[in-house]
């Protein structure tokens, strides 16, 4: 029986692709009235990721989510290759980075 090889996600922690990902969210949010509840859904969003894009350029550790001990994230989000079978990288809830 052979082991299936882990996927690479570590673009997840790339500040570019999660600076796009704000920037699809703004523009969802200005297609939007002010008035509605979408804006705001998008608008938090585009925050949320922006926060996430500042992070991982100073360094994508910071977004890695170690509660529990658990630290096959964080070396993850240091380009280490967890050899947890069937691993997927999950970064820290938004509550965590913004006290």
């Amino acid at each position: 029986m052979s082991e299936e090889a882990t996927p690479d996600y570590s673009g997840i922690w790339d500040p570019d692709a999660l600076l796009a990902k704000s920037k699809r969210y703004v523009e969802k949010m200005l297609a939007a009235s002010r008035d509605d509840w979408d804006f705001a859904l998008w608008s938090s969003q585009a925050l949320e990721f922006l926060m996430r894009a500042a992070l991982a350029d100073y360094g994508a550790a910071l977004l890695a989510d170690t509660g529990g001990g658990d630290v096959s994230h964080l070396l993850n989000a240091m380009g280490i290759q967890p050899k947890t079978k069937k691993y997927i990288p999950k970064s820290v809830a938004t509550r965590r980075p913004i006290p």
